[in-house]
């Protein structure tokens, strides 16, 4: 009547089960996020760029409308539109990409 003892519960694979199918939910929520986030700020990039570039081409166009009072510069808006060009964008190291993420 040698019976063996049952095996203790840490070798059992099915305990704990359940905490780690929570922790990947949760893992996962917290990815979308992140993705969510970091979309909203690349839109408000974006728009930052974008308002930084009106603001350079009123400057400019103000600046074309005052010397052509004075006959040195001729085109108006057309003008201003060529002095600044629009904003280029610089590869981010913040990108999903760069921070090896998972999708």
């Amino acid at each position: 009547m040698n019976r063996r003892p049952s095996p203790p519960a840490a070798l059992n694979p099915e305990v704990g089960n359940d905490v780690v199918a929570a922790m990947k939910k949760e893992i996962h929520r917290m990815e979308n996020r992140l993705a969510e986030l970091m979309r909203r700020q690349e839109k408000l990039i974006q728009e930052m760029e974008k308002s930084i570039y009106k603001r350079e081409l009123i400057t400019t166009k103000s600046q074309v409308g005052a010397a052509q009072g004075k006959g040195a510069v001729k085109g108006g808006a057309a003008a201003a539109k060529k002095q600044v060009s629009p904003p280029q964008r610089e590869d981010r190291p913040d990108t999903p990409d760069t921070l090896n993420l998972k999708p």
